[in-house]
């Protein structure tokens, strides 16, 4: 009886090794794919709960369908999960050589965030490849860096210093001191994070940033230090070279504590540090009598204190919107005496248009917003609080600018017009102050 040829046990059991890899591989790519379905889920629950499953499968195919979420998901939650998963492929070395790959080929918008969790797990000197073939995208298509705003957003909840180094590395990139809304959101997403490296690259930042977002720095500094610098960087950065080793940050609490103290001009007690503004006064008929008089007053005051390099305007409403002029002016003594003389000129009549003239303000691409009203809007385009609100979220995601209100004798704290300035404030970075 003949026998066929043994086969060695060394290699039956390299046989069933690479059969039981492949049974393994196979059963790790149908746990993905269940997972993926998951992600078809109406409740956000179950879409969160996926991503989260999907952080055990560090696959390029993974990345692809964690991007997608990131751009199409319109549940905040879901895209936050979203950014968390990718996070966490970071360190992932056999995929960061494919990411790279893929942004060097094509930069997007869908893959902003692909770029920014790059920056945070490569090496500092491994950024100059990608930063270079952003700079080329931004030069053509300079909107294009929009896209890296909700990114600055993400990792400013990242309390680690992988977000600080990818932070600091976006500052590098030449559309920073250009591009208002994106340089914001990325100070802010370092003020966020309680980290010295954070607070050194604010420092180092502050000497290129001016206006509203070095008033964004020294608010934030001040809270941290307690130090009466304001937007001195110089002051600053010298504190920071004497305190860096041994700084310990302070709880929250005391921060919110501490008042910004600065030598800069103030309208009704809020700091003005812009240097694009827009002054918007409610000129309807319940502002008649001492309520226009005093407005007058205060706005006339505030526009003489504005200094050299700020660029302004001037918006008064109620059912008919005058701006006094169609763009933004340089603050001359001239100026601002003729935009004087306009705020003066105004009477107290008509209803309350107070989306319309945010609408018209916001428009001439200010880096913030000044608006006084005393009552709730009665007319124009939208007149529901909920849907200005939205609206005006929606119109500011990406500029960034700040939106401060001066409500006159607003009624109740707890009342509906109370609350829709307090919330038209707190959701464009603003402050609020009422005065009765």
């Amino acid at each position: 009886m003949s026998r066929g040829p043994r086969t060695p046990v060394a290699l039956c059991l390299l046989l069933l090794l690479s059969a039981s890899v492949a049974l393994g591989q196979g059963q790790q790519a149908q746990n993905r794919l269940l997972l993926e379905a998951r992600l078809r889920s109406p409740q956000p629950g179950e879409r969160i709960a996926a991503l989260r499953g999907l952080k055990d499968h560090p696959q390029i195919e993974t990345i692809r369908t964690v991007l997608l979420v990131w751009n199409k998901d319109v549940d905040a939650d879901v895209r936050a999960a979203a950014g968390t998963t990718l996070y966490a492929f970071r360190h992932d070395a056999k995929l960061r050589p494919i990411l790279l790959a893929t942004l060097k080929k094509e930069y997007s918008d869908a893959n902003a965030l692909l770029a920014a969790v790059y920056l945070a797990g490569a090496k500092v000197e491994d950024h100059a490849e990608l930063l270079d073939a952003l700079a080329r995208v931004f030069d053509k298509r300079p909107a294009a860096v929009q896209a890296l705003v909700p990114v600055a957003d993400f990792l400013g909840t990242r309390d680690d210093a992988d977000a600080v180094k990818a932070l600091t590395a976006l500052t590098k990139l030449g559309v920073f001191p250009k591009h208002f809304g994106f340089r914001r959101s990325v100070v802010f997403a370092l003020c966020a994070i309680s980290r010295p490296e954070a607070v050194t690259t604010l420092v180092e930042v502050m000497p290129d940033c001016d206006g509203e977002v070095r008033g964004d720095i020294a608010i934030h500094l001040t809270r941290l230090a307690g130090e009466p610098f304001g937007v001195d960087f110089k002051a600053w950065k010298s504190w920071w070279l004497a305190r860096q080793s041994s700084f310990t940050f302070p709880p929250p609490a005391t921060q919110k504590a501490r008042q910004f103290v600065g030598n800069v001009p103030t309208y009704y007690g809020i700091p003005v540090f812009a240097k694009k503004v827009i002054f918007v006064i409610d000129t309807s008929g319940s502002m008649a009598g001492d309520r226009i008089v005093n407005a007058k007053r205060e706005l006339t005051k505030t526009l003489g204190d504005l200094p050299e390099g700020t660029e302004f305007n001037v918006v008064a409403y109620n059912s008919t919107l005058v701006s006094w002029k169609r763009a933004l002016q340089a603050a001359t003594t001239d100026s601002k005496s003729k935009a004087a003389s306009f705020v003066n000129a105004q009477k107290a009549a008509g209803a309350t248009f107070t989306y319309d003239a945010l609408q018209i303000a916001m428009n001439q691409q200010p880096e913030a917003v000044y608006i006084l009203t005393d009552g709730k809007p009665t007319g124009g385009v939208l007149t529901e609080p909920r849907d200005i609100l939205d609206a005006i979220k929606q119109n500011n995601k990406y500029r960034r600018t700040t939106v401060h209100v001066v409500g006159l004798d607003p009624g109740p704290d707890d009342g509906v017009f109370s609350k829709f300035l307090k919330d038209l404030a707190a959701q464009n970075w603003g402050q609020y102050r009422r005065v009765d």
